[in-house]
């Protein structure tokens, strides 16, 4: 998992990858809990997040988090058809 900056204000959520063998164990929502602390921490005002919508317990860590999905475009990437969606979540 990384946070970048997106601009002054905003930090972005990038990479939370979870092998196989540690996912239901709890690990992505206590990620996402420390991307929001370090984030609220650092300073910024809202942090965003993208992923695709075939991620749904993903997207569950998210919403539960308290993120709310704001976008979501279908295209081709990666040789095929993917909806990615946009999360956000605001911090003050």
């Amino acid at each position: 998992m990384a946070i970048v900056e997106a601009d002054h204000h905003t930090a972005q959520l990038r990479w939370l990858v979870i092998s196989k063998e540690a996912r239901g164990l709890g690990l992505g929502k206590k990620l996402v809990e420390d991307a929001i602390y370090f984030s609220v921490e650092a300073g910024y005002s809202r942090v965003f997040l993208w992923t695709v919508s075939e991620l749904t317990a993903a997207a569950h860590v998210y919403a539960t988090s308290g993120f709310v999905k704001t976008e979501s475009t279908t295209h081709r990437i990666w040789g095929r058809a993917l909806t990615e969606e946009k999360y956000e979540l605001q911090l003050t």
